[in-house]
């Protein structure tokens, strides 16, 4: 007989995975959380707001799902937090990351932008993101482990600009670039780095910052799905990159736009 192979549900299984989900009081963060539970995974949050982490417990917990087994609350933006988060995170031993914590300022006027907006931007989209993903990796390195992780990208990173968001964008193809460069760096070690890069998504970030109509605009103009994606269909996109059904995919940025970029 031939080789037997694992089905697709067993290719897919996170179950009894340790899972680390940043930005998991909200939005993408927290429907990732929620997903990776009910699919059996042990889910470690990490968010600064330790009421939305309450609540992101809550809501799995009425899932029927197991309740993550560990909150760190810690602002990304805090190189220092971001140093503590890592060594915390070491006493759960985790195998995989997705990492959504992030922050967007919109300008109406490319002039409007300030210092102040660059260096908060950069320091939780690409600083946080850089040394949290290296310190993860190199613990699995350390305790001679394979894993995954993904990190949350936007299609703003390839469009340059969407609804004022200069510098998030240029945050955002920075991800993308270090994902790559992480997924040369810790592949020989069977440690696998993608990104996934959403576009419009349902979340408070999202609604909070673009005007009503406008989004319809940008939705009528330029997405044929002709909606915006629900966090949770970017969280089980991002779930099969973490699983081992993506087991030969590394250095990708996964665009999940409804076919913006394709138009």
């Amino acid at each position: 007989m031939g080789q037997q192979h694992p089905s697709w549900v067993s290719a897919t299984s996170l179950t009894d995975r340790v899972i680390v989900v940043t930005g998991a009081a909200s939005g993408i963060g927290r429907a990732t959380a929620k997903e990776c539970a009910l699919a059996g995974a042990r889910v470690v949050t990490v968010d600064r707001n330790a009421e939305g982490l309450k609540e992101t417990r809550g809501l799995i917990e009425q899932s029927g799902a197991v309740a993550p087994i560990g909150e760190i609350v810690a602002d990304l933006a805090d190189h220092t937090a971001v140093e503590t988060a890592i060594a915390e995170l070491a006493q759960y031993r985790p195998g995989h990351l997705f990492h959504a914590a992030g922050l967007v300022i919109r300008r109406d006027h490319i002039d409007d932008v300030t210092l102040d907006d660059w260096d908060v931007q950069t320091s939780v989209n690409q600083r946080a993101s850089w040394f949290l993903t290296r310190g993860f990796c190199q613990q699995l390195v350390a305790r001679e482990s394979t894993g995954s992780v993904v990190l949350v990208s936007s299609i703003s990173g390839h469009l340059g600009l969407m609804s004022g968001s200069w510098v998030y964008a240029s945050t955002k193809a920075g991800v993308s670039s270090m994902t790559k460069g992480f997924a040369k760096t810790f592949g020989p070690h069977g440690i696998r780095v993608n990104a996934v890069a959403p576009g419009l998504v349902e979340t408070p970030m999202v609604r909070g910052g673009v005007r009503g109509k406008e989004v319809d605009d940008l939705i009528n103009t330029n997405v044929p799905l002709r909606r915006m994606a629900d966090p949770a269909e970017i969280a089980r996109t991002s779930m099969f990159l973490l699983s081992d059904a993506a087991s030969f995919i590394t250095g990708v940025t996964l665009d999940v736009d409804g076919g913006w970029l394709r138009r």
